[in-house]
């Protein structure tokens, strides 16, 4: 059974489809299926004010009379297939837009850790002291333990076979060794999910690895080349310069604010004359109609549309289906909220903690609930312009972002944000040196609900539901987005999208491949 099983026929000519959830999921979906199908008129849905979802990017004024942009969510992307597709989608609708790469080799791109309370080069050899220090930590033990573990596990530690499932704590303890789970496999998910590496789903988050005979070679579940071919076959006329990269970066780095993203793709969707945005729009009911599905919203219209694509969260959908489908499946689905605090000094910190940024693992004492810190400002000194017009120089002053919260805040209790700003204070002070004074700008928000939590076997259940509102929709109902996607990140956002569209192309050779890529994925995350 397919996670992106629905909607997997073609729509017929002239078809009208509701995309509901006006973050980069749909809008790219909807950009790309403007493109592929101008036959199909689009109907996009968002419950707010403007699109983007939890892209946010705003200035931060300083007493200098400058400003900073700074970032209330995600503010890289990762090399991936789908960051390859978004930004072709993107450098297509704008070619002067401005994307950065930080090159591999950059020092920029160091890695660190908090050990006993202290920042830990994960370059090992960086210097001598980080070498010393790396061969002394509880990390070294933990890791040296783990590989152990690795040449004796296909005798003594395998998965029982009729365990599907299991937590990120148990898969990483049974194949290597606890402590690598409490050291650095917990530190690893606070980075990506905000979350729990006790409760989290291995077979969920740590898909390449999961399986049979993956122990040091993790399974490809896209390769960038298959997406060019895909890509080329679904737009013949469009370049796929991004795709030719001589030398991929480590990531993607964007000066100019993520939220440009959204800019360039909402404009260019107001000229489509296919595709129609309604914000400040929320969906109240979806339920089958005679000819195809009545989409009810907050401003009284109720709409017939052929078919519907959601990429809201669990939450929304399980309000919104009809009471047949099975909510029970996704009923003890949860979030979790995250403070996100940026900081501008006006003083550098300590050179020698150039890097991305550190991440703080649970095994660590962590009054403060600190999940990790960015190094915002030396992301944007070490990139390099890949396409575009060069953006302005960043300035001398040292940005940093604190994340705070996620699955420590579980119970409830949110502490305020003045209380959250004080906290971010010790953390800086004690850790890098930054301290902040009567010159340093900070913002302070809290995302509630943002980051959905994939429970050990929601892969299972999240199918099954699927299933059934397919079923009992007549298959005009697809679900995604990050409840119901392939995870949480931006490129698997874009990855839901493409595969979408080029599943509504007239092409039986574009069909075909996209069949090839789908099944192969769902075969390799459930070995």
């Amino acid at each position: 059974m397919s996670i992106q099983h629905t909607l997997y026929r073609p729509l017929k000519e002239g078809a009208s489809l509701a995309i509901l959830g006006g973050g980069i999921g749909g809008l790219l979906s909807a950009a790309f299926l403007a493109r592929a199908r101008p036959d199909i008129k689009i109907t996009l849905y968002e419950s707010k004010a403007q699109c983007g979802g939890w892209i946010k990017s705003k200035l931060l004024e300083c007493h200098d009379g400058g400003s900073e942009m700074i970032e209330k969510g995600p503010r890289t992307l990762r090399m991936h297939p789908g960051t390859l597709i978004l930004l072709q989608a993107i450098s297509h609708v704008d070619p002067k837009f401005s994307i950065y790469g930080l090159p591999t080799d950059s020092p920029a791109n160091t890695k660190w850790i908090l050990n006993k309370d202290q920042l830990m080069s994960l370059s090992v050899f960086k210097s001598p002291a980080n070498l010393v220090r790396f061969l002394s930590s509880s990390v070294f033990r933990a890791m040296a333990m783990g590989a152990f573990n690795f040449l004796v596990y296909p005798w003594t530690r395998k998965r029982d076979p009729n365990v599907q499932d299991e937590s990120v704590a148990d898969f990483i303890g049974r194949r290597a060794s606890p402590a690598l789970g409490d050291r650095m496999g917990s530190a690893i998910l606070h980075g990506i999910y905000a979350g729990d590496h006790k409760t989290l789903s291995a077979r969920m988050t740590l898909r390449p690895f999961y399986g049979p005979d993956r122990l040091l070679k993790p399974a490809k579940l896209f390769t960038n080349e298959e997406f060019e071919k895909l890509y080329k076959k679904l737009f013949p006329e469009a370049s796929t310069s991004l795709f030719d990269l001589k030398k991929f970066p480590a990531m993607f780095a964007f000066p100019q604010g993520l939220s440009g993203m959204i800019d360039v793709l909402h404009k260019h969707l107001e000229k489509s004359p296919n595709v129609e945005i309604k914000c400040n729009t929320e969906i109240t009911r979806v339920e089958t109609t005679i000819g195809g599905m009545l989409v009810s919203d907050s401003t009284g219209v109720s709409t017939t549309h052929n078919a519907v694509y959601s990429l809201l969260s669990y939450q929304a959908v399980s309000k919104l289906l009809p009471d047949t489908a099975d909510r029970a499946l996704i009923k003890d689905m949860s979030s979790v909220d995250v403070m996100v605090l940026n900081f501008s000094f006006e003083k550098p910190k300590d050179p020698k903690y150039t890097g991305f940024g550190y991440l703080i693992p649970q095994a660590e004492e962590n009054p403060e609930q600190v999940l990790g810190v960015i190094f915002d400002s030396d992301v944007g000194r070490g990139s390099e312009l890949i396409s575009g017009e060069p953006y302005k120089s960043p300035s001398g002053r040292e940005n940093v972002t604190v994340m705070m919260g996620g699955h420590y805040w579980k119970d409830g209790n949110i502490p305020s944000s003045e209380e959250c700003v004080e906290r971010a204070k010790k953390v800086l002070k004690r850790h890098i040196g930054l301290e902040v004074t009567d010159t340093t700008e900070y913002d302070v928000e809290l995302h509630k609900s943002c980051i959905p939590q994939y429970a050990v076997g929601h892969l299972e259940r999240v199918d099954q539901f699927k299933h059934i509102v397919s079923k009992e929709t007549h298959h005009r109902v697809a679900l995604a987005g990050m409840s119901f996607g392939r995870g949480v990140g931006i490129s698997d956002a874009a990855v839901d999208a493409f595969l979408f569209v080029a599943s509504q192309s007239h092409d039986p050779e574009t069909l075909k491949l996209t069949r090839k890529i789908v099944d192969h994925y769902e075969t390799t995350v459930r070995l």
